[in-house]
């Protein structure tokens, strides 16, 4: 296995200390040698991520319990590599394995975000091509996407949905061709303003009171687009924004 660090940390390691960048190396290569069948790596996987990870884990499974009992269905945007979507869809199945109406929908080009300048989004995304959010690998995404939805216990049903595309055009007309869809939580991981904005305004109208909004980079100098965009959609000052206190960058927001 090797060690590929934007991938493997789902960052740029602009912020990332020397010693920080040599333990991720590290939890890698641990698992790479590992003698243990691929069996026992999975169900012991808390031995070999790293403290960050599980906090991301912890992130998903505060934000799904506090629209545990809001209908609707879950959405993110900016899906990369599948940790989000397929965390809430563990949830479901355990807190809720009978509520078949809850969908899980991921929006994204998973080729990167192509043509967003520093206007909006900052220096950091001057260039013509952001890498860092291209999914390594859509094709097995989407196999890991039929295998989870084969082996829920209804799978009559679909529980999981990728839909690819620029999301400033794939959210409006996702919405406008799903009359039924209520959105209980909106996930904005995608960092960049435009696609940001234009989700906002699409999925907002149809998100009920105690719906939940939250984000991955706001009051973030690196990806000031998401702020941005927030602000113009939202009055900020009507909104109490929280956080959680084992998580550096997670904040959300709940729909009054």
């Amino acid at each position: 296995m090797s060690f590929v660090p934007q991938a493997s940390l789902n960052a740029d390691l602009a912020n990332y200390q020397p010693k920080e960048i040599e333990t991720a190396r590290r939890f890698c290569e641990q698992m790479a040698g590992c003698a243990a069948s691929p069996d026992l790596v999975m169900a012991n996987f808390s031995r070999f991520v790293r403290m960050q990870d599980i906090s991301r884990f912890l992130v998903m499974h505060e934000l799904f319990q506090q629209t545990l009992e809001v209908h609707g269905s879950i959405v993110e945007l900016g899906v990369l590599n599948g940790f989000n979507i397929f965390t809430m869809a563990h949830l479901t199945e355990i807190f809720e394995h009978r509520n078949f109406t809850r969908k899980i929908y991921g929006f994204d080009t998973f080729d990167g975000y192509v043509g967003h300048g520093e206007e909006h989004d900052g220096a950091k995304y001057a260039n013509d091509d952001i890498e860092v959010f291209k999914t390594e690998d859509y094709e097995n995404l989407q196999a890991s996407v039929a295998l989870f939805n084969e082996t829920i216990q209804f799978n009559q049903f679909e529980k999981i949905s990728l839909i690819k595309g620029d999301a400033s055009e794939s959210v409006p007309r996702f919405v406008e061709d799903h009359p039924e869809l209520i959105v209980s939580l909106l996930l904005c991981q995608c960092d960049i303003y435009q696609p940001t904005r234009d989700t906002l305004e699409a999925l907002l109208p149809r998100m009920p009171v105690g719906g939940i909004v939250a984000f991955g980079a706001l009051n973030y100098d690196g990806s000031p687009g998401e702020t941005k965009a927030l602000r113009e959609v939202l009055d900020i000052g009507a909104f109490r924004l929280k956080r959680f206190s084992f998580a550096t960058k997670a904040a959300y927001l709940i729909k009054q």
